[in-house]
């Protein structure tokens, strides 16, 4: 289920990250592009919820997982 990112809590943000980003039935060739600009924003959020440095890499598995699951 897509959530606002923004609205995420920390909650919902663990509950993503250990869900796998392959889904079935996967060959239906749909793709998920991000701006820079949702990217840095998916960033600050997370900066909100978690100290220390947040990674690109991390971001940006969220905002895929949270548009697949």
């Amino acid at each position: 289920m897509k959530h606002p990112f923004n609205a995420l809590t920390r909650a919902d943000v663990e509950k993503l990250k250990v869900k796998p980003i392959s889904v079935a039935n996967a060959g239906s060739g749909v793709t998920y592009n991000f701006t820079t600009s949702q990217l840095e924003d998916a960033i600050n959020h997370l900066k909100t919820l978690y100290t220390g440095i947040v990674r690109n890499s991390f971001a940006a598995k969220i905002l895929l997982l949270n548009e697949i699951h």
